[in-house]
């Protein structure tokens, strides 16, 4: 039996109706008038991807506030450059109106034995108030 990854590869990538911008932390800059430190961003990738939570969310303490943890899978294509974990995913379009602008970090990348889309374990942390 012949499998063509690719082909299907394609068919998965055109199901993905959301877009994302996924980025790298790469140090971080002090304005020199407010002497605030920001971190700085490299872009990885941008654009389809499909989003989907996985799980119930776990509940947690964080920094002295109660918060729900919300972990999702997020689909990008294979071709993408590999994700890392600690990478920000900030989504740009969704079906779900909700999600835009949200903020996912990612956890890992879940491994498969076919690889037609790249499946990034991610979160997002939600204030359980």
């Amino acid at each position: 039996m012949a499998l063509n990854l690719d082909r299907i590869s394609k068919t998965v990538e055109r199901y993905m109706a959301d877009s994302v911008t996924v980025e790298r932390k790469t140090g971080e800059a002090m304005n020199p008038t407010t002497m605030v430190v920001t971190p700085t961003w490299q872009e990885i990738y941008t654009g389809v991807a499909f989003i989907a939570p996985m799980g119930d969310p776990e509940g947690t303490r964080l920094g002295g506030e109660d918060i729900e943890r919300i972990q999702y899978e997020i689909a990008i294509p294979k071709d993408s450059e590999r994700v890392l974990p600690n990478d920000r995913v900030t989504v740009d379009v969704s079906n779900d109106d909700s999600l835009v602008d949200t903020v996912f970090w990612v956890r890992d990348e879940i491994p498969t034995t076919f690889q037609t889309h790249r499946r990034l374990r991610a979160f997002r942390d939600v204030s359980a108030v």
